[in-house]
């Protein structure tokens, strides 16, 4: 009698020694990039603000700021390991391990990250709290 087989499409043994990555930690730091871009952006309108107040022409222009009114992405990977009950996808994003893959390992997702604003205000048990607008 033979063995039964596994006939499943598996990644090569050499993701196995790969650092994948969980797949929340990749979205939510594309988030905090783009964050921090737009901190960066805020930082440079200010300065540029100051420098306008102090020039006698530029003073009656309007100051340039910039948003990011949506920021699409693709993001290309092949899954590595789900745990049990779903909640962690650990991928693997390195282009040169996913250039060797078979294609049909391969997946895509398109993400768009749209910024909100956020107020602070304090609770009634005296906590700053965020939330959105």
């Amino acid at each position: 009698m033979s063995e039964a087989r596994d006939t499943r499409a598996r990644p090569p043994d050499a993701m196995a020694d790969s650092a994948a990555v969980d797949l929340s930690t990749v979205v939510a730091g594309m988030m905090a990039s783009l964050a921090r871009a737009k901190q960066q952006m805020d930082e440079t309108s200010a300065e540029i603000a100051r420098r306008y107040a102090a020039h006698d022409v530029l003073n009656a222009f309007p100051v340039p700021a910039f948003s990011l009114a949506s920021v699409q992405l693709r993001l290309r990977f092949a899954i590595e390991s789900v745990d049990a009950a779903g909640a962690d996808v650990g991928i693997i994003v390195d282009r040169s391990i996913l250039a060797a893959l078979p294609q049909h390992l391969l997946s895509e997702i398109d993400i768009e990250l749209v910024p909100q604003a956020m107020n602070a205000y304090t609770s009634d048990t005296g906590d700053r709290v965020l939330a959105h607008g």
